[in-house]
């Protein structure tokens, strides 16, 4: 069962460069024109989905609309477990006032980085049980050969498929996405535990009209 993961487009929080967490941020224009390129690229590959999922945070849901509307999904489901990572007392802070309001953040090491429950966000705990949850859901409600959608935050979208291909990395590991950077995913049984395998990633700044569906990048998660 192929899964596309994709993250929302610029929103003005990205745009003021804000820590948005579970704050509702909308799209910008850029990040309205980000969806339809998208789109654009999805349609003219003749993908098409038989569910489309999103965060209920306006600027994934957007997104999401925008790309159904262009791949004739007009039903979006909206999921709270794929909401963006709770960062507690660090949401709508800027890079800077985060460190002056909390000097230790800025010394914040990687196994700390997806764990904010020490500013009163979600712990790096919980936001795994809510996305071994979803996958749960995924994996109930959907078989072979169905193709899924799923819009969300970079946060939770690379704990997700983290998550779904039991990638052995450390265990707070966390790097950020690029606007609408987009993710293959390929559901396969290993030893009879059902995962997954990344097939292809792809920043939106690489899309071209020659690439195909078999064009592959899997080396690095895109950094915003």
């Amino acid at each position: 069962m192929p899964v596309i993961l994709i993250r929302h487009g610029q929103s003005e929080g990205n745009l003021r460069r804000i820590f948005q967490g579970s704050l509702d941020y909308p799209l910008t224009d850029l990040g309205r024109d980000q969806a339809r390129s998208v789109g654009k690229w999805l349609e003219g590959r003749g993908m098409q989905f038989d569910a489309v999922y999103s965060s209920p945070l306006s600027r994934a849901h957007e997104t999401a609309r925008i790309l159904g509307g262009q791949t004739g999904n007009t039903e979006i489901q909206t999921h709270e477990l794929l909401r963006e990572i709770h960062g507690g007392e660090l949401e709508g802070l800027t890079h800077e006032q985060c460190v002056e309001k909390f000097p230790a953040y800025a010394e914040r090491k990687l196994p700390e980085g997806a764990d904010f429950s020490n500013y009163g966000g979600e712990s790096y705990a919980k936001v795994n049980v809510r996305i071994l949850q979803f996958i749960e859901h995924i994996q109930q409600r959907h078989n072979e050969p169905e193709s899924i959608l799923i819009v969300a935050h970079g946060g939770t979208l690379y704990q997700l498929f983290k998550r779904w291909c039991g990638w052995p990395v450390p265990t707070h590991f966390f790097v950020s996405m690029s606007n609408c950077v987009m993710i293959c995913l390929e559901q396969r049984s290993v030893l009879g535990h059902l995962g997954a395998q990344l097939k292809w990633m792809l920043p939106l700044e690489l899309l071209d009209t020659s690439l195909t569906t078999e064009w592959r990048l899997a080396d690095n998660p895109a950094e915003e």
